[in-house]
């Protein structure tokens, strides 16, 4: 049985209504082989290191820019004797699908036809940096319109990585007529899921839509995602069920409704299963934590 490298779910934020999380990080010792369900990219700022992304290794340096798909395998290994110092962002595939921005040409041809990462250098660097540290100074605010203008420079950000590798890479005609037809299934399916999660979804209908067997599709969640249909479905409707609950005040029984989840005993024994705790119980902790 292949083993799967550590498998990260939360960042701070991940629950809420703006599930987007930025911060300067230092890292020492570098950081372990992991995969995560949302998105991530980040700048190196100061120091020196290694970046490996599905067996792609690729040099650190200050204009390092890298950017990481959902369940891409990454890890990170620092020059002994140095530090990295990096401007790190992660952020929901939700940020996309909701707010319909029609990026997701973008985030999901990624690790597929194009290069993970670019080299900033001189006042392409100054620029992306600057851009990234004002939206770090306004998620620490609380300003009118905060998300709304992070959501604009993280698109700006977005869009100059994309067109700087595009612009750059030597090898995006060779990678893309290597594309392997089940990871660009993979992605269609998966953008699919975060799109209707909400409505009646199981094999069979994800079969019918994407004209591939049940038992194809099933080994195709195992072998790409590490998980079956179902834990993966229950994630993402348990993460937006934690958002209502923390964001509104929605009854349990509109919380599960609004989830996807078709009663409310099938969501609350889920929302415990995955949260230890009651939908109800979860609600208080939030607001008794809020209020401290």
């Amino acid at each position: 049985m292949t083993m799967l490298p550590k498998h990260l779910t939360e960042f701070p934020s991940v629950n809420s209504d703006f599930s987007f999380h930025l911060s300067i990080n230092q890292l020492r010792n570098g950081f372990e082989t992991h995969r995560h369900d949302f998105f991530e990219f980040s700048l190196v700022i100061e120091g020196t290191g290694k970046e490996m992304i599905n067996d792609k290794v690729h040099h650190m340096k200050p204009g390092t820019f890298t950017f990481v798909m959902p369940y891409q395998i990454h890890e990170i290994i620092t020059t002994p004797g140095e530090s990295l110092k990096l401007l790190n962002c992660n952020f929901g595939m939700e940020l996309f699908t909701i707010k319909n921005l029609g990026m997701n040409h973008l985030l999901f041809e990624a690790d597929e036809s194009l290069p993970s990462f670019i080299q900033f250098e001189n006042e392409d660097y100054e620029h992306i940096k600057k851009r990234i540290l004002e939206m770090l100074e306004e998620y620490q605010q609380t300003n009118l319109w905060r998300n709304e203008l992070i959501m604009a420079k993280l698109v700006e950000v977005l869009i100059r990585f994309d067109r700087a590798r595009r612009e750059h890479s030597s090898a995006i005609i060779e990678n893309l007529a290597s594309k392997k037809p089940e990871k660009v299934l993979i992605w269609d399916i998966i953008q699919y899921i975060h799109t209707h999660y909400r409505e009646k979804l199981s094999l069979p209908i994800l079969s019918k839509h994407f004209h591939i067997s049940i038992s194809s599709l099933s080994e195709l969640f195992k072998k790409q995602i590490g998980q079956n249909f179902v834990d993966f479905l229950h994630d993402i409707r348990i993460r937006h069920a934690c958002s209502l609950l923390v964001s509104t005040d929605l009854n349990i029984s509109e919380v599960a409704l609004e989830s996807g989840f078709g009663s409310y005993k099938t969501f609350s024994r889920v929302f415990r299963e995955h949260k230890k705790v009651s939908p109800l119980e979860y609600r208080r902790m939030d607001r008794s934590t809020s209020s401290k």
